[in-house]
């Protein structure tokens, strides 16, 4: 469907993303979009198993890490942080690094929606992922 719209839209619309739902935020969808030439914009699971980029230097011997640390959406280091608002008893904190998942063959720009309810202290997360490395935290949120 999607290398029909492509071929119907021609050359008139110059398209480079393709933003799909939840459902559709796993690795055929991301080599199904790449092979249109097309970057995926989706949303993982809020429990998506993501590693941050190894910070240990390679030894020297047998294949090099590429998995670091687990990221925990609620733990990240302030440094990726790109945008914080509060409004009222509601804090949202916006962050936005590189990370590996498992069962995605290439590197993803994740953006972390972290939501803080000041009173209850309770947090809820969202977590959005590209295949598009240089694609900034606004358009994605977009």
């Amino acid at each position: 469907m999607v290398t029909a719209l492509l071929q119907r839209v021609g050359h008139s619309i110059s398209l480079r993303y393709l933003v799909l739902d939840r459902f559709f935020g796993h690795n055929n969808a991301l080599q199904m979009t790449k092979q249109c030439g097309l970057h995926l914009i989706s949303k993982l699971r809020t429990n998506a198993a993501l590693y941050m980029q190894p910070t240990t230097p390679y030894a020297g011997r047998g294949r090099p890490r590429i998995y670091g640390e687990r990221f925990v959406p609620r733990q990240i280091d302030p440094k990726y942080r790109v945008s914080a608002d509060t409004q009222g008893n509601l804090r949202t904190e916006v962050y936005q690094t590189q990370l590996r998942h498992k069962k995605f063959a290439d590197l993803l720009n994740v953006v972390c929606v972290l939501k803080t309810n000041l009173t209850t202290k309770q947090q809820a997360h969202v977590l959005l992922f590209s295949s598009g490395l240089s694609l900034d935290t606004e358009k994605m949120i977009d």
